[in-house]
C-alpha cells in the first residue's frame, strides 16, 4: 500500500477517541499537509504519542496520523509544540511550593546541621553545602549554608533543589523494577527484542545484551565518564521529541566497539542506563521523564524533583553549578548540563530532604516500599550477585566504619556533587550536596555524621 493511500486512510478514517463538550475553536486550527502535498486537513494539535499524533477537527472528532506521513513544516510545528508543552510542565511543577508536612518522613524536633556544615563549606571553598539525616521514619537533622551562586547574595535554603548527577541511576533502576513488577519488561529483555528495527544499525555484539546487563554495567559498553569529542557532539546535537532523541542515542551509542564481551566484566557506563531507559520507553510508549514523575516522584511526594539545571536561566532562584575549585572557581552557564537524553543516568535534581525521602524508601523493605516494589525486586536492586560492589543502581560496600553494608551512590555533572548513603544496620540515611564538584566536601560531611 502506498504512502499516499495510507495517509488518505489516516486522514479520512476519523478514528474517534471520545466525545467532546465543545467544538474546537477556529483559532487553534491549522492546515496539516501530507508529505507529498496531496492531502490536507484542518485540525488542532492534541498530542504526540511516540510516532503518532492526535488531531482534533473543527467538529470535535479526533483522528490519529503517523507523524512520518506529514510534511516537514508539520514536523517543525509538532517539535515546537512539544517544546512549549515541556516548558509548561517544568514551569508548573517548579511554581509549586513544597507543602508543609506532606513528606513521608515524620518531622518534629529536627536539629539544624548548619553549625557543622559552615566550617566544612569554608574549608573546601564551595559556594553552598546542604545535608539531611534520616533515622528510621524520622527526619532528624537538616541544614543548608552558603550561596546559590558564588558572586550573588542569594542564600540557599533547605528546600532548594540541588543537581544530583548519577544518583539518577538508582532512581532509574527502581523505575525499571516497577515496570518489571507490572509485566511491562523482563530483566532479560534484550536489545534485539526492544529495538528490532535498529538491528541493522548497531553492532551485532549488543543484540543479546539484556536490561540487567546495562544496569549492572556489564553490557560491554566502554566507560564514558570522559566522552570523545565526536560522541559528545553527536549526543549533544540531538533535538526533537525526547523519545526520538533517546532512541537515536541508542543507535549512536551501540555503534561503539565493545570493550568486553557481554557480561564479562564491570565497566561503569552512563549510557548503559540511558539505553535501559529507552528500552522501558519502547515497552510503554511513555518517556522516562513522565514515568519518573508519575510512578516515583508523585507517590513519594517529592515535590521539588525535576530534571536538568534547577535554576531559572534568568534569575538565581536555585543553586547553580560551578566550574573548578578554589581561586579558579567560576559560575557555570545556568543552562549547562548533560544532554537531555542522558537524564536516566545523570539529570535528576531535588532538595536534600526529597532525596532523603527516596533513600528512606530503600532503607529497608517497609509497607511504604511495598506500595511501589515487590520484595523480590527490592532484594534484587540491593544485591551484589557478581561480587563487584555494585547491584542494580547501588554501590554496595563494607567499610569498617559502619556496621554491615553501606548502600550508596554519588553523582556529579562536573559542576555539582551529591552523595546518598544508606546504612541499614543503623537504620540511617545521609544525603549531602554542594553546587561545585567537591567530593571532598561531601565526604567530610558524610564522615562527620556516620563516623560518630
Amino acid at each position: 500500500m502506498t504512502i499516499r493511500i495510507l495517509l488518505s486512510l489516516a486522514l479520512t478514517a476519523m478514528v474517534f477517541i471520545g466525545a467532546v463538550d465543545a467544538q474546537t475553536s477556529s483559532e487553534s486550527l491549522r492546515t496539516w499537509t501530507s508529505d507529498d502535498g496531496a492531502f490536507t486537513v484542518e485540525a488542532e494539535f492534541v498530542d504526540l504519542r511516540r510516532s503518532t499524533i492526535r488531531l482534533r477537527k473543527a467538529d470535535g472528532n479526533t483522528i490519529t496520523v503517523p507523524l512520518t506521513k506529514l510534511s516537514e513544516s508539520d514536523h517543525q510545528f509538532v517539535r515546537e509544540q512539544q517544546s512549549e508543552m515541556q516548558k509548561d510542565r517544568v514551569q508548573n511543577r517548579d511554581r509549586r511550593q513544597p507543602t508543609q508536612n506532606t513528606s513521608l518522613l515524620a518531622r518534629h524536633n529536627v536539629a539544624s546541621l548548619n553549625a557543622m556544615l559552615e566550617p566544612v563549606r569554608q574549608k573546601h571553598g564551595v559556594p553552598a553545602l546542604a545535608a539531611a539525616v534520616v533515622q528510621g521514619n524520622q527526619l532528624i537533622a537538616v541544614g543548608a549554608v552558603g550561596l546559590r551562586q558564588m558572586d550573588s547574595n542569594e542564600t540557599v535554603t533547605i528546600d532548594d533543589k540541588f543537581h544530583h548527577g548519577s544518583i539518577s541511576k538508582p532512581m532509574t533502576s527502581m523505575l525499571i523494577g516497577m515496570l518489571v513488577d507490572r509485566g511491562k519488561l523482563r530483566w532479560n529483555t534484550t536489545v534485539a527484542q526492544a529495538f528490532p528495527d535498529l538491528l541493522d544499525r548497531i553492532r551485532p555484539e549488543y543484540a543479546n545484551v539484556t536490561l540487567e546487563h546495562f544496569l549492572l554495567h556489564r553490557s560491554g559498553l566502554p566507560s564514558d565518564r570522559r566522552q570523545s569529542p565526536e560522541l559528545n557532539a553527536a549526543i549533544s546535537g540531538l533535538s526533537g521529541d525526547i523519545l526520538e532523541q533517546r532512541k537515536k542515542m541508542v543507535e549512536i551509542v551501540l555503534q561503539q566497539p565493545p570493550v568486553a564481551s557481554m557480561g564479562e566484566k564491570h565497566v561503569y557506563a552512563n549510557f548503559g542506563y540511558c539505553v535501559a531507559a529507552a528500552m522501558a520507553e519502547a515497552a510503554t510508549g511513555e518517556s522516562w521523564e513522565d514515568m519518573m514523575n508519575e510512578m516515583l516522584f508523585a507517590p513519594l511526594k517529592m515535590e521539588t524533583a525535576g530534571f536538568g539545571p534547577p535554576s531559572d536561566p534568568d534569575k538565581i532562584d536555585q543553586p547553580r553549578g560551578h566550574i573548578g575549585l578554589g581561586a579558579e572557581m567560576t559560575p557555570a552557564r545556568p543552562t549547562a548540563d548533560n544532554a537531555p537524553c542522558m537524564g536516566p543516568s545523570s539529570r535528576v535534581h531535588c532538595s536534600v530532604i526529597d532525596l532523603a525521602v527516596f533513600g528512606h524508601l530503600h532503607l529497608q523493605y517497609s509497607p511504604a516500599t511495598s506500595k511501589l516494589l515487590s520484595r523480590p525486586t527490592f532484594v534484587r536492586l540491593h544485591t551484589d550477585p557478581l561480587k563487584q560492589n555494585y547491584g542494580l543502581g547501588w554501590t554496595i560496600s563494607h567499610p569498617d566504619w559502619v556496621p554491615g553494608e553501606l548502600h550508596w551512590h554519588t553523582g556529579t555533572n562536573g559542576m555539582n556533587y551529591s552523595g546518598l548513603y544508606i546504612v541499614p544496620a543503623r537504620n540511617m540515611v545521609v544525603v549531602v550536596s554542594t553546587n561545585a564538584k567537591s567530593g571532598e566536601a561531601c565526604t567530610e560531611v558524610r564522615d562527620l555524621i556516620l563516623r560518630q
